[in-house]
C-alpha cells in the first residue's frame, strides 16, 4: 500500500523467540524416545529403573503423540476464548508438571501419566502457536518468522541428541524441565493478538500492541483497518458446517489438511523417534554422533530456509523439499535391501548416514516449517482457530499412526520396503503441491481470499 512504512522488527523477533520456546519443547518431548529408551532398555546405564517388555516402548512413544492428538482438538476454542497469550501460559505449568514426573519416574506407568500430558500440552501448543505467530507478525517478515516454529523444535531435538551422549537419563531430564520453567517465565513478557484483541472489541488494547510490536511512531491505522476489513468480510454469527463448505474456505482446508499428512507419511518423525535405531541397524561406527549430526542439520537447514522463505516463496521450497526426502528415502531403502539380501556394503556405509542427512535437509528445508506458516495464512479469520485445530489434529493424528506403525510395519514387509512406501507418499506430495497449492508469498489475507476462489 503506497505510503505505508515498515515497523521495528526486534520486538517481533523477541516475542516469536519467548513463545518459540513452546516448540522447543515438543522438539525435546518428540526426541526423548532416542536416548531414553536405550537408558531403559540397557542395564550399562544408570537408569530409575528397566522396562520389561517392548510393548512397554512403544507405549511410551505412542502416548505422546495420541495425547497431543487430544490436546489439539480444544485448541482453537481455548485460544478463541481465553486468548492465545493466557491459553499460553496456563498450559505451561502441565508440561512442568509433564518433566518433573518424567525426571523422578520410578516406574513405567508414571512415564505413561508424563508423556500422556506432555502429549496433550503439545498439541495445544502446535494448535496456537503458529496462528500467533502469523497475528503478531508484519507481512514482510511473516515467512521467516514462522519458520521460528520449525527452528526452535530442531533445537529442542538437538538439544536432547547432545545431552544423550552424557549417558545420563537424569541429566537429560532436568535440562528439559529447565526450559519448561524458562517458557513459564518468558510468555508473561509477551503481549496478546492484535487480532483476538480486536475480535474482542477491544481496538485500543490491539492499538497499544502493535505500537509495542512495531515502534512507538508506527501507524498503526493501515493495519488496524486491515484486521477490521478482514473480520468484517468473513463474520459470520457462528460457524456451522454451511458456512465452512463454502468453495474458498474448503480448498484452504484440503490444503492445510493435505500438506500435514504429507509432512507425517513421508517418514519424517519415524526417522526422529527412532534414528538411533536405524542407525544401528544400518551399523553406524557411532549411532549417537550420526544422531548429533542429524539434528545439526535439522537446525542449520531451518535456519537457512527461515532466510530463502520470502526470497524463493513457499512452493518452490515445498517441492524442493519432498522430491529431496523421496530420492533420499529409496537410496535409504536401497541400503536396507542390499542388508537384507546379505550383499557387501563394506563400501556403503557412508549411505544411510548421507540419506537421512538428505532427507533432514529436505524436510526441514520445506515440509517441516511450511505447512505450519501455510496453514494459518490462507485459513479467513473466521474460521482461522478451527482450520488451526483441524491442521494440529491432523498433524498428531499422523505422529501417532507413524509412531505405532513403524516398527511393527518394518517387521512386516521390512525396512526396505518401508522406506519405499514413504518415498511414494513423497511422489503424491509432489503432485498435490503442483496441483493445489498455491504460492503466498508477500500475500495479504484478501488477496489470499482471492487466490483461493481462483482470481488472480
Amino acid at each position: 500500500m503506497v505510503g505505508r512504512e515498515e515497523g521495528q522488527k526486534c520486538q517481533q523477533y523477541f516475542c516469536v523467540m519467548i513463545a518459540s520456546i513452546g516448540t522447543l519443547i515438543v522438539g525435546s518431548i518428540l526426541a526423548w524416545t532416542s536416548p531414553s529408551l536405550q537408558f531403559l532398555t540397557s542395564n550399562n546405564y544408570s537408569a530409575p529403573f528397566m522396562l520389561k517388555s517392548k510393548e512397554e516402548e512403544e507405549k511410551i512413544a505412542a502416548l505422546m503423540p495420541f495425547g497431543g492428538l487430544i490436546g489439539c482438538l480444544p485448541a482453537g476454542f481455548l485460544a478463541d476464548s481465553f486468548g492465545r497469550k493466557s491459553t499460553l501460559i496456563i498450559f505451561s505449568v502441565p508440561w512442568i508438571i509433564s518433566w518433573v514426573l518424567t525426571t523422578f519416574a520410578t516406574n513405567v506407568y508414571m512415564l505413561y501419566v508424563a508423556r500422556f500430558i506432555g502429549g496433550i500440552v503439545c498439541g495445544i501448543y502446535c494448535g496456537i502457536l503458529p496462528m500467533y505467530i502469523n497475528e503478531i507478525s508484519e507481512k514482510s517478515i511473516r515467512g521467516a518468522l514462522g519458520t521460528f516454529f520449525q527452528l526452535f523444535l530442531t533445537l529442542g531435538q538437538l538439544q536432547v541428541y547432545i545431552l544423550g551422549i552424557f549417558d545420563s537419563y537424569k541429566i537429560l531430564c532436568y535440562a528439559c524441565t529447565a526450559s519448561s520453567i524458562v517458557l513459564f517465565i518468558g510468555l508473561p513478557f509477551i503481549p496478546e493478538s492484535p487480532l483476538y484483541l480486536v475480535k474482542k472489541k477491544r481496538p485500543t488494547d490491539a492499538e497499544k500492541v502493535l505500537r509495542r510490536l512495531r515502534g512507538p511512531h508506527y501507524d498503526v491505522s493501515f493495519e488496524m483497518k486491515d484486521m477490521n476489513e478482514r473480520l468484517e468480510n468473513s463474520h459470520s454469527p457462528k460457524i456451522s458446517l454451511s458456512s465452512i463448505f463454502t468453495k474458498v474456505r474448503l480448498r484452504s482446508l484440503i490444503i492445510c489438511i493435505g500438506l500435514m499428512v504429507f509432512q507425517q507419511f513421508s517418514g519424517a518423525n519415524a526417522v526422529i523417534f527412532f534414528s538411533d535405531m536405524i542407525f544401528v541397524e544400518a551399523k553406524a561406527s557411532s549411532p549417537a554422533i550420526c544422531t548429533i549430526v542429524l539434528g545439526i542439520t535439522l537446525t542449520l537447514t531451518t535456519i537457512a530456509s527461515s532466510f530463502l522463505i520470502e526470497r524463493t516463496g513457499r512452493k518452490i521450497l515445498l517441492l524442493i523439499s519432498i522430491e529431496s526426502m523421496g530420492f533420499s528415502l529409496v537410496a535409504l531403502g536401497f541400503y536396507f535391501w542390499m542388508l537384507d539380501h546379505k550383499m557387501d556394503t563394506t563400501n556403503l556405509t557412508w549411505l544411510p548416514l548421507s540419506s537421512i542427512v538428505l532427507f533432514m535437509v529436505g524436510f526441514s528445508l520445506g515440509i517441516g516449517p511450511i505447512p505450519w506458516l501455510i496453514s494459518v495464512e490462507i485459513l479467513d479469520p473466521e474460521i482461522k482457530s478451527f482450520g488451526a485445530t483441524l491442521a494440529a489434529v491432523t498433524n498428531f493424528g499422523g505422529v501417532t499412526l507413524v509412531t505405532f506403525f513403524f516398527e511393527p510395519l518394518v517387521e512386516l514387509i521390512s525396512a526396505a520396503y518401508t522406506f519405499w512406501v514413504f518415498a511414494g507418499v513423497c511422489l503424491l506430495g509432489t503432485i498435490f503441491i503442483l496441483a493445489i497449492v498455491p504460492e503466498t508469498k508477500g500475500k495479504s489475507v484478501q488477496e489470499m481470499q482471492l487466490l483461493m476462489a481462483g482470481k488472480n
